[in-house]
């Protein structure tokens, strides 16, 4: 397994399900600058807390279409109840 380092978590969103619109579901991350790696959606992600713990997820997807930096869509993590501090490192997971 290859891990590539595609950048540094600046903001994160929680996307849940609504019942009034139809709307992604997952972690919405927001870079410091942009991701260094492309995204590929089913792609496993590696997070680095800033207190060196380490979880996996998986990319559901992508924001592209907005004036801030282009967003990652992950899974939930609910082993940290999807609490992903500012300053958290993504690598890319490939084989």
């Amino acid at each position: 397994m290859v891990e590539q380092f595609s950048g540094s978590i600046k903001s994160i969103e929680i996307l849940e399900p609504s019942s009034e619109k139809v709307t992604p579901v997952g972690l919405l991350l927001r870079p410091v600058r942009e991701w260094e790696k492309s995204i590929v959606v089913g792609q496993r992600v590696k997070l680095i807390l800033p207190d060196g713990t380490c979880y996996f997820s998986k990319v559901r997807g992508g924001e592209i279409m907005t004036n801030e930096t282009p967003a990652m869509l992950i899974e939930f993590v609910p082993e940290i109840n999807s609490n992903i501090p500012e300053g958290t490192r993504v690598f890319i997971l490939s084989d």
